[in-house]
């Protein structure tokens, strides 16, 4: 028997006492019982008075049967560890790409965006009402500096925050 039936089966008995339950309707060991020899023909036993059956009371918890088991299967299972979960930048984030849009009358011919020695540039001019899309590295702020150069002009200069501006928009 297991631990937590003999508990019960102690339990059943004591509690059968206590409520003054007949000796008929509690249940018996193996043990209380006479050995008898094979030899001998079995002795008939008095009759006893026949009762209503009884259903036996509910077996009361035991502090030590119920709360073992299910402690010992939960140790022997590991638990099942979460996910981690990818980590959220604080602040804002710089664009890894920019969609350049020449809306004006003449090409572009050079485009540079750069930020402390690193950055993109065109690799072949782009035609007026063309756009392309400029992959840039991994900057660590957001501000950069564009230099955008169209045909017959000079060089222009400017401050762009990346991590707001998706897009630029030349309208030469």
């Amino acid at each position: 028997m297991t631990r937590a039936r003999t508990a019960t089966f102690m339990a059943t008995g004591l509690l059968a006492a206590v409520l003054g339950a007949t000796p008929a309707l509690a249940q018996r060991s193996l043990f209380d019982q006479p050995i008898q020899n094979p030899t001998e023909s079995p002795a008939p036993e008095p009759a006893a008075p026949v009762a209503a059956p009884v259903a036996p009371p509910a077996p009361a918890p035991t502090a030590q049967a119920a709360p073992a088991e299910p402690a010992a299967e939960e140790a022997a299972e590991p638990a099942p560890q979460a996910k981690p979960r990818p980590r959220k930048p604080r602040g804002p984030v710089p664009a890894r790409s920019l969609v350049v849009t020449n809306g004006g009358p003449i090409g572009l011919v050079a485009l540079e965006v750069s930020q402390d020695g690193r950055g993109a540039s065109l690799k072949a001019p782009l035609a007026p009402g063309k756009k392309i899309t400029l992959r840039l590295p991994a900057f660590k702020g957001c501000e950069v500096n564009v230099v955008a150069t169209f045909e017959g002009g000079q060089p222009d200069t400017h401050q762009v925050d990346i991590c707001k501006e998706k897009t630029l928009n030349f309208k030469g």
